[in-house]
């Protein structure tokens, strides 16, 4: 209080006397609001609570996501990994067939070179 008078006796030779006093009063009011509406230890403490609450509740929901996604994930890998099998059992398929088809084409061209050979005597007789 001792500050608000002494601040009252400096604004009263500038201001005048009605004017020190409305300022004064007006500083105070404005202080005692502040106060009022300060955040105290315990409004702290209750809000660092909640917070931790709120934090708590999200990590647990991101985990269930990070979880959930894993989970999907380790489903589409397996699939993928289904499809590569099938894909190599395709290859080898087609391979097995195509070298069928060149034995055959192979055997095939050996009968022709030698109906050839007997058609047209290129050895001679």
């Amino acid at each position: 209080m001792t500050g608000t008078i002494e601040l009252y006796n400096v604004l009263k030779d500038t201001l005048g006397e009605a004017g020190a006093k409305t300022l004064v009063n007006t500083i105070e009011e404005v202080k005692e609001q502040v106060k009022k509406e300060a955040a105290t230890k315990a409004d702290l403490g209750l809000l660092e609570a909640r917070l931790e609450r709120k934090i708590e509740s999200s990590k647990s929901e991101l985990e269930l996501k990070i979880e959930s996604s894993k989970s999907d994930l380790e489903l589409k890998i397996e699939s993928v990994k289904q499809e590569i099998e099938k894909t190599r059992a395709e290859i080898e398929k087609t391979r097995s067939d195509t070298i069928k088809w060149v034995a055959a084409m192979l055997v095939a061209q050996s009968g022709i070179v030698a109906a050839f050979i007997r058609l047209f005597g290129i050895f001679g007789k």
